[in-house]
């Protein structure tokens, strides 16, 4: 199945006062981590929603309207290519990633692979695994409106991975992982 990592860095980093993407840690970008990861994981492409400077960025599809809206704007767009093109027409499996998570890993990605049609951490919203073959008709805004529309199972993460699954949303949050 065609694998397609997506990153969402799209958002105004309002909390933490400059864009989270372009920020270091341990000598890379979030963005760069977030992208190697998915390389490593072995996605077949990337795109990052929100970046349309970087090379593998675009704008995201709908300004302003939040990630739900802007991966559902994505997915979307995507079945409505051209019809000639195998990979548009049949299921993709789509791993989601937010920029401002520089701990998670593989054994994260993995765990949410396991299941059928994909999965989410109960407690988070991203990362998220999701199959899916056709354009989503979502109603909301939201992410738990994608979520629910996705149909993808919600896991419990293991307590060992707490560290791994927190994203970083201010100032306070990243140098307390510096710290760490």
């Amino acid at each position: 199945m065609h694998t397609i990592g997506i990153i969402v860095a799209g958002g105004k980093s309002r909390r933490m006062g400059s864009d989270k993407a372009a920020i270091l840690y341990r000598s890379k970008s979030l963005l760069t981590h977030a992208t190697d990861l998915l390389a490593s994981f072995g996605v077949n492409e990337t795109i990052v929603l929100g970046k349309p400077d970087h090379a593998l960025g675009m704008a995201d599809p709908l300004p302003g309207a939040g990630p739900a809206a802007n991966i559902v704007a994505w997915i979307n767009n995507f079945y409505r290519k051209d019809p000639k093109q195998d990979i548009s027409q049949g299921p993709i499996r789509l791993v989601i990633l937010p920029v401002d998570m520089p701990l998670l890993g593989i054994e994260q990605l993995q765990a949410l692979c396991a299941c059928e049609r994909g999965g989410y951490f109960d407690d988070l919203y991203l990362p998220l695994v999701a199959t899916i073959d056709q354009p989503l008709a979502c109603e909301g805004n939201r992410m738990k409106d994608l979520l629910t529309t996705l149909e993808i199972k919600a896991i419990t993460a293991p307590k060992k991975w707490q560290k791994a699954l927190r994203n970083f949303n201010s100032a306070i949050d990243f140098k307390a992982l510096k710290l760490d």
